[in-house]
């Protein structure tokens, strides 16, 4: 299929799938469209499932190099992981809401200084995996060049659209923090569809980018 063409039906589902989640966030009660868009439901419990298969995906993609399998799997897990909040579970200060993720977490005289070495380590640890992702990413499409595959073109939105949902996550709270204001309940809600439904949609975008590179590619990378 042409990659045009491919992307056309890609945008179409894509349309069709956020167009059916505001549609709940906008028309559907108060209530239920929280409930269903909140922090446990059932979009947010699916999620991690997404990125754990993702993971199988990549330590069993054989157009991969070892260490790109390793360090996409690992990757895919964190993220998974962070969709279950366990990042809050690690050095959680429960005199104020923080998490090594955070940069208060590192300014604030109440966390202990060995748990803000070991948090920063791992913040360090996952720079340096997210950056040698990139740097193999960018690697790969330079000596493909143009015209780009279309597994580039899917994992490329994917990386783009889940910036936009960490952006997205953390709006409401920005608002709070910078102008004392909130977002009115249902714009509030509708931000929150796009968020989660997002983020369970870009593991999925990323599988298909991977087997569609696996089926193109015949060299390790």
């Amino acid at each position: 299929m042409k990659t045009s063409r491919h992307l056309k039906i890609a945008v179409l589902l894509l349309s069709v799938y956020w167009a059916f989640m505001f549609h709940i966030a906008f028309f559907d009660p108060l209530e239920i469209s929280t409930t269903i868009f909140s922090e446990n439901s059932t979009i947010e419990a699916v999620s991690p499932y997404l990125w754990f298969m993702l993971a199988v995906f990549c330590l069993f993609s054989n157009k991969l190099s070892v260490p790109t399998r390793l360090a996409s799997a690992v990757t895919a897990v964190l993220l998974g992981f962070r969709e279950m909040d366990w990042h809050k579970s690690f050095f959680q200060e429960e005199t104020f809401r923080t998490h090594f993720l955070r940069s208060n977490f590192y300014r604030s005289d109440m966390v202990p200084l060995s748990h803000k070495i070991i948090g920063g380590l791992l913040v360090l640890l996952i720079i340096i995996v997210a950056v040698y992702l990139l740097k193999t990413f960018v690697r790969s499409v330079r000596r493909e060049g143009k015209p780009f595959q279309t597994a580039y073109i899917y994992t490329a939105s994917g990386i783009f659209l889940l910036a936009v949902a960490k952006f997205a996550d953390r709006l409401n709270g920005q608002m709070i923090e910078f102008f004392q204001k909130t977002l009115p309940p249902k714009i509030n809600i509708a931000v929150q569809a796009f968020e989660e439904s997002t983020e369970m949609i870009v593991p999925v975008l990323l599988c298909i980018a991977l087997i569609l590179y696996s089926n193109r590619q015949h060299d390790g990378t």
